[in-house]
């Protein structure tokens, strides 16, 4: 398969976003693509063959760019907070089968749950550290300095289409991975939650931009 030349970019994969679903489409694009982790700045200095990738992902908070040697813009892909969390609720719900209700999950798992986009993209990389309003500022101003492309989970095939009519990707066709089951509760019952107070700051300010 032909690999097109395109410009590099880094994907923040903030999780149960549809992230996986879009890796599938970078996989298409690009001939290399790094992993470096959430320690990228030791992954890097480890790993010096990763300067020479075309792509990098992850699950990783932004700020890798200052590690590179090139100029690299972002990409990322935002979600309604409380569709998120009742989605990462779901997956281990599924395998699990806890009693918890999606707004006890959020207080009991802060690792997954606690302002998840804004500890991303500001970032916030120590977990005992509270989100703050500086927080959402600095992420706000990072999607408007250093991203190429934010998309939203809800909008996925407006995205698919920026990304191949405007920054020239190919997609054959709209990979669905990672799946939950449809949600049973309303993500009404975790609009006012606590975790998601910055989150949703952020979700509704790009939304409205």
């Amino acid at each position: 398969m032909e690999v097109l030349h395109l410009d590099p970019v880094i994907f923040v994969h903030i999780p149960r976003t549809g992230g996986t679903s879009l890796r599938r489409i970078m996989e298409q694009n690009f001939s290399s693509i790094g992993q470096p982790g959430k320690d990228y700045a030791r992954t890097m200095g480890h790993r010096p063959e990763m300067q020479e990738c075309d792509a990098w992902l992850g699950h990783m908070p932004f700020g890798l760019h200052r590690f590179l040697e090139r100029p690299v813009k972002y990409i990322t892909i935002l979600r309604d907070p409380a569709e998120r969390v009742i989605s990462e609720y779901r997956r281990r719900d599924i395998r699990n089968r806890f009693n918890q209700s999606p707004a006890e999950f959020a207080w009991a798992r802060p690792e997954l749950c606690d302002n998840q986009m804004v500890r991303h993209l500001a970032p916030v990389t120590k977990g005992t550290c509270p989100v703050e309003e500086k927080h959402v500022e600095q992420a706000k101003r990072n999607i408007e300095e250093h991203f190429k492309f934010v998309g939203r989970t809800d909008a996925y095939s407006a995205m698919v289409y920026y990304l191949k009519m405007v920054l020239g990707w190919r997609i054959d066709e709209i990979p669905h991975e990672n799946r939950t089951a449809a949600p049973l509760v309303s993500p009404e019952d975790l609009w006012n939650h606590p975790r998601l107070e910055y989150d949703y700051q952020l979700y509704r300010w790009f939304n409205w931009r």
